[in-house]
């Protein structure tokens, strides 16, 4: 009964591996004078789903994300710096509905989504050194509709938006001098946000690929 795989590479906007870096000196921000600031993001998204009837999907989608930030500061004229370092890996099971004819085919995707992020914090002042250790857990419910545009038999061109989501998010942080505290969040988001969306490249392996018929 075997029918056929999808590989999809996503990003979000831009491209499958998104790097955003920035810098800047002499900033002021809430009337904080920023000395200098530099910020490394970086993520990578890929989906790999499995076909069990022509137009009907099961898939797996793993994500990675890194935040690096350093931010020298002088609140109240004393010379400060901030670093910090944030690790995210997501584990997404979705499955997917295809409907539609020709190149043009409309999906709609629920995915239940698992993260797991750790991040440390240091805040230099001089004589004066803070630590912050968090770990996060979030658990994501949501549906992303989307178009795939089929350029050849097996490769398709995708974007889906995140339409409707609930997280709901567990979050401890430990302080240099041992308190810790915790954090419980939950959120469901209705808010259709262009800068979220996914763009990608969907590779169709197999010998029974019926989602497009010229």
């Amino acid at each position: 009964w075997f029918k056929y795989f999808a590989v999809v590479l996503l990003w979000s906007p831009s491209p499958t591996f998104n790097l955003s870096q920035k810098s800047g000196t002499d900033n002021s921000i809430l009337g904080v004078q920023i000395d200098d600031q530099y910020v490394l993001e970086y993520s990578i998204k890929a989906n790999a789903a499995y076909f069990i009837k022509d137009a009907f999907s099961i898939g797996l989608q793993f994500g990675y994300t890194n935040n690096q930030r350093t931010i020298n500061y002088y609140p109240g004229g004393l010379n400060t710096t901030l670093e910090s370092y944030t690790n995210l890996i997501s584990l997404t099971p979705n499955i997917r509905n295809y409907f539609g004819k020709g190149m043009f085919k409309g999906f709609a995707q629920t995915n239940l989504g698992f993260a797991f992020g750790k991040g440390l914090e240091r805040t230099y002042a001089e004589a004066n050194d803070t630590k912050t250790d968090t770990r996060e857990y979030a658990l994501t419910l949501a549906v992303q509709p989307g178009l795939a545009i089929f350029v050849a038999d097996f490769v398709s061109i995708e974007v889906s938006i995140n339409l409707i989501g609930l997280t709901s998010k567990f979050e401890t942080s430990t302080y240099n001098d041992g308190t810790e505290s915790k954090l419980y969040s939950n959120n469901v988001d209705f808010d259709i946000n262009i800068l979220s969306m996914n763009i990608g490249i969907g590779f169709y392996i197999g010998t029974g690929n019926k989602l497009y018929t010229k």
